[in-house]
This record gives C-alpha cells, structure tokens and sequence, in this order.
C-alpha cells in the first residue's frame, strides 16, 4: 500500500499520474526497501534518518506555503469531504507514515529485539491501550481496503500479489537461511 502510494504521488510529479509510472515507481519502492532491509537495520536507519529529514523539509515548505496563501471561506464545514473520505484519507496517510520497516527501525535501539519487542508486561504496556490501537489499526486498514476495492479494484488486487510475494520471499529467505546457519 505504501508502495502504490508512493508511486502515485511519484507518478503524479513527474509523469502526470500515468499508469505504467505508478506502477514503475510503486515497483522501485519495494525494491529499494528489499535492499535497505538485506543490508541490515543500521542501512534502514540511515536511510530511516535521511527520509526523515527530507519530509520534514516538504512539510516546512508546505506549511510555510499554504499559510502565505490561505482561503479561510475554504475552511467552512460545507466544503468538508465526507466521513468515508476523510477516513480513507487517514488510512492512507497511516500507512504512507507507518512505512516498511518500523520494527526494524526500533529494533536497532534494543539491546536483544527479539525478546524485548514481545514483552508487554515487563514494559508496563497497559493492555487496553494496546487493544485500542490495535483496533483502531484494523478499522483503518479495513476502511483502506475497502475503498481501494470499491474504487480501484486492480490496484486492490496488486496489492493481494504483493502480499503473497512478500510471504513467499520471507519463507523462501528463512529456509535459506536455516540451511545456511545448519552447513555452518
């Protein structure tokens, strides 16, 4: 999802929204990202930081550039989108953010990540709070889902290949890993 995204606002910069273009871009993403977590989680974290840094330099630009030119009559409750809009567009938003590799980008900040990142109670997680996200993640996805399927159906099933191609590639990678790790 971050991938087309991504490749749709590419796209839109630079090719005027063409088709082949999302679909280039969206391909460039994933690729780029496969690389950044085979090289290891200190390449994602550079990469994480220099990302950082750029979009927050567009978010100033943006800023600085729409409050030099603000509409307030634009700001009336007529003019809003609807709740399904709105919804979708935080979804999108969520998972623009939310990125490929937020668990590697945390686990280069733990001494052992693999048993610190599933220790709720030793990290006094409150357990309804935890829910709360969870649920509200899963309402928002849905909500992405949905509105992807209803109004790009091709897009959605994309999305569909991505995600069994990644399971693939992880279960292909693990067994070649532990086959690795036992010839040793």
């Amino acid at each position: 999802m971050v991938a087309v995204s991504f490749g749709s606002y590419a796209s839109e910069a630079v090719a005027d929204g063409s088709t082949p273009w999302v679909k280039a871009f969206a391909v460039l993403v994933v690729l780029v990202m496969s690389l950044l977590n085979i090289l290891g989680s200190r390449a994602v974290a550079n990469a994480q930081t220099v990302v950082v840094i750029v979009v927050i330099g567009i978010l100033t630009v943006f800023a600085v550039t729409t409050l030099a030119n603000i509409e307030l009559d634009l700001l009336s409750f007529s003019g809003y989108p609807s709740v399904r809009d709105i919804v979708s567009s935080v979804a999108l938003t969520f998972f623009a953010f939310l990125g490929f590799g937020v668990i590697t980008f945390t686990a280069k900040d733990l001494a052992n990540p693999a048993r610190d990142l599933r220790v709720r109670d030793e990290t006094g997680a409150r357990t309804s709070v935890l829910v709360l996200a969870i649920a509200t993640t899963v309402v928002v996805l849905l909500a992405f889902a949905f509105t992807t399927l209803v109004d790009e159906p091709g897009t959605a099933a994309a999305l569909v290949v991505i995600l069994l191609l990644s399971i693939v590639l992880d279960v292909l990678w693990k067994r070649s890993r532990d086959r690795r790790l036992a010839a040793a």
